[in-house]
């Protein structure tokens, strides 16, 4: 039985905030990445640098909810908290 996590979607941010969100959002690839339980966390960001997609895979759900508490007191949730978003996760 497959237990793994999937996450995909889009994360979009006015212009004028682009600077600190992907500065936040650098540092959060990076601590995401080194979290146990992270299989995959790719990202691409679109030409006028206003879109980040992403697609991440968890090893399970305790995994995926350790890097959602993690990731609710960083620095991303506070950059990260009015953005646009429009994500799906699927899996266990």
């Amino acid at each position: 039985m497959d237990t793994r996590v999937y996450v995909k979607g889009r994360i979009m941010f006015p212009a004028e905030k682009a600077g600190e969100v992907m500065t936040a959002w650098q540092d959060h690839v990076r601590l995401s990445r080194a979290e146990a339980g992270c299989i995959r966390f790719d990202y691409t960001v679109s030409e006028d640098g206003r879109t980040v997609t992403i697609d991440e895979e968890w090893s399970d759900k305790a995994a995926f909810e350790a890097h959602g508490a993690r990731s609710r007191a960083s620095a991303w949730a506070a950059h990260g908290a009015d953005l646009d978003r429009k994500i799906e996760v699927t899996g266990a």
